[in-house]
């Protein structure tokens, strides 16, 4: 209990420490910045369980909050979550070609930002492959190509 108390007040000390936030000021619709296109899977529950802070303040920036998701709410289609994270993804990679058209030979291929504990990863992996499967009972394969 004591431990849980401690971690709470540094979560809510750290978002209240400053105006500054933790997370860095990005246009990633800009054609013309370098910043890259990305979407974020975050588990708060796990790891070090500070994924609740960085959600949290995504939720307070407008760039963010439409590209950070909780993980699990995103494998269980939590709300939807399931549907507006496969939309995002595909935003991202039509931010990326956008860019890629405007700065020729940069690259901008989207990233996937994960955060949480050993098996945050490979559970990112599976919410975007689960994402960017064609609809239907049966797989039928991606709906993405390798292009």
């Amino acid at each position: 209990k004591f431990l849980e108390d401690a971690r709470s007040q540094l979560k809510q000390s750290l978002l209240e420490a400053s105006e500054e936030s933790c997370l860095p000021e990005v246009d990633p619709k800009d054609p013309s910045s370098a910043d890259v296109p990305f979407i974020g899977l975050l588990n708060p529950s796990s790891g070090n369980k500070m994924g609740a802070v960085f959600l949290a303040e995504a939720e307070r920036k407008l760039v963010y909050r439409s590209r950070m998701f909780h993980i699990v709410h995103v494998f269980i289609d939590k709300n939807g979550a399931m549907g507006r994270f496969g939309t995002q993804l595909d935003a991202a990679k039509e931010e990326a070609k956008t860019k890629m058209q405007a700065q020729p030979g940069k690259d901008f291929r989207p990233r996937l930002i994960c955060g949480g504990g050993d098996g945050t990863a490979s559970f990112a992996l599976t919410c975007v492959f689960k994402a960017l499967m064609n609809k239907g009972s049966n797989f039928s394969g991606f709906r993405w190509s390798s292009e």
